[in-house]
């Protein structure tokens, strides 16, 4: 059995919890529903802002809020 890649897995549950959610998430709820933490969580996120797949649309009492970018098929 081949070995899951820890960030992968990480920006695999964080897509997930963000399709679900169409008026995005609260970083901290992101994280706990997610089940990730710490730095393997934050890499996970940068690294899907980064390719496009989620973006910041601003704070909620001062928490960083995240939302799925659509593509075509939303």
């Amino acid at each position: 059995m081949k070995p899951i890649d820890p960030l992968a897995y990480a920006k695999g549950r964080i897509v997930q919890i963000l399709d679900a959610e169409e008026n995005g998430l609260g970083v901290l709820k992101l994280s706990e529903r997610s089940g990730v933490s710490g730095n393997r969580f934050s890499r996970a996120l940068s690294a899907l802002v980064k390719e496009g797949k989620a973006e910041h649309i601003g704070y909620a009492q001062g928490v960083p809020l995240y939302r799925k970018v659509c593509d075509d098929k939303c």
